[in-house]
């Protein structure tokens, strides 16, 4: 079962930073790990949506590469969403996903 983490927020409280979900938790690692840490899956069924200016900006990709000690599948969306099931909908036509899935937030 695929784990789908929308992370498409615009970050517009803290304009020019990282996304908040990037952010060390109180381990050094991203918040995003924090918040996937509980749930009990393989790494291979995780599925990050992220925006192309937070990959292009950050490096993103890397980043969450080096915190879950591999590269993790990430879905790439050229422009914020209205809303999270919004972006859900766009992760799910861009994976072609066919089985079931859990949403987690981030």
């Amino acid at each position: 079962m695929k784990v789908i983490v929308p992370c498409c927020g615009a970050s517009s409280r803290f304009p020019g930073q990282p996304p908040k979900w990037t952010l060390p938790a109180h381990d050094g690692r991203p918040m995003l790990c924090l918040a996937v840490s509980g749930l009990k899956f393989p790494l291979d069924e995780l599925v990050i949506t992220i925006l192309r200016e937070h990959e292009e900006q950050f490096d993103i990709a890397a980043g969450l590469a080096s915190a879950f000690g591999r590269p993790v599948h990430t879905v790439i969306l050229d422009q914020a969403t209205r809303s999270q099931s919004e972006t859900v909908a766009r992760t799910l036509a861009g994976l072609d996903l066919d089985e079931p899935f859990l949403v987690k937030d981030s």
